[in-house]
């Protein structure tokens, strides 16, 4: 239904916007480079990412109805515990 509503879709893209704002800084810190340093394309690739594969895991778990295909895990939203700047 989300996929299919452009104006859930558009609700829903707003909200992943507001998230990766909050998220940036603190990757950016977690990486040893700030928010003021926007050359630096990882801490937003990051999290873009992390909610890209949200969205994949929510998409897939509402395909098959919240059952898990092939014995898979149902999707589970982590914390990045541990991220070491590159050197």
């Amino acid at each position: 239904m989300l996929q299919d509503t452009p104006s859930l879709r558009a609700r829903h893209y707003e909200k992943q916007l507001g998230w990766q704002e909050m998220m940036v800084p603190e990757i950016a810190r977690r990486l040893g480079t700030g928010p003021d340093q926007p050359e630096d394309p990882r801490p937003t690739a990051l999290v873009a990412a992390a909610l890209a594969c949200a969205d994949a895991a929510s998409t897939g778990w509402v395909a098959c109805e919240g059952k898990a295909p092939g014995g898979a895990a149902r999707p589970r939203h982590g914390r990045i515990h541990r991220l070491r700047p590159v050197a």
